[in-house]
């Protein structure tokens, strides 16, 4: 599955996207998936879907962060550690921690670049050029330092002494055996005791 190493990514380097304004505009992320490839007969392509909002409206990127084209993958992935480096997060990037680019503001460049595909059609990407956090926005929180790890179990340095049973009491017998008492003379204590006159 995809996991984004940020501390490891380089980040965005002119990034081709249809969708973004053309230069430099404050957004709002307002989506952030991942999804798989549906026409993607090999099931091996994957998507991140991040949408951003602008005063001039809703715009969408959809980045192959798995796919079978190398430079495809690069983008992707240096676009989404300038995203997370202008919100702040660090650490490592994957499906389970997207949603928490949800709310994020960040300032993104753009310039336009008009293109020709093989068949001599025209027409313009729009690259990216920076993102960055956006001037008045709280600070991005510093990175949360990883818990101490739990130490393993040490024994203790010496082992612990061995059980010695104390010293057995001598036995003796009775110097004179105890006369067998009478069962004849035995009173319960529940019962009262009858007294011959």
């Amino acid at each position: 599955m995809w996991s984004l190493d940020l501390n490891k990514t380089k980040s965005i380097n002119d990034s081709a996207f249809q969708d973004l304004l053309v230069g430099t505009h404050d957004y709002v992320i307002t989506k952030a998936e991942f999804a798989k490839d549906t026409r993607d007969v090999t099931g091996k392509t994957f998507y991140v879907v991040l949408g951003f909002d602008s005063g001039e409206g809703h715009h969408t990127l959809v980045l192959r962060v798995m796919d079978a084209k190398d430079v495809t993958r690069q983008i992707a992935n240096k676009t989404i550690k300038g995203i997370c480096d202008a919100v702040g997060f660090s650490g490592t990037m994957e499906p389970a921690r997207l949603h928490k680019l949800k709310d994020k503001k960040v300032r993104i460049t753009t310039y336009a670049k008009e293109s020709t595909n093989a068949e001599g059609k025209t027409f313009t990407n729009v690259n990216v050029k920076l993102v960055e956090a956006v001037p008045g926005a709280p600070a991005p929180a510093a990175p949360v330092p990883a818990p101490a790890p739990v130490p393993a179990y040490v024994p203790p340095a010496a082992p612990a002494p061995a059980y010695v049973p104390p010293p057995a009491a001598e036995y003796s017998a009775p110097a004179e055996p105890t006369p067998a008492a009478d069962p004849a003379a035995f009173v319960p204590p529940w019962k009262p005791a009858v007294v011959a006159v």
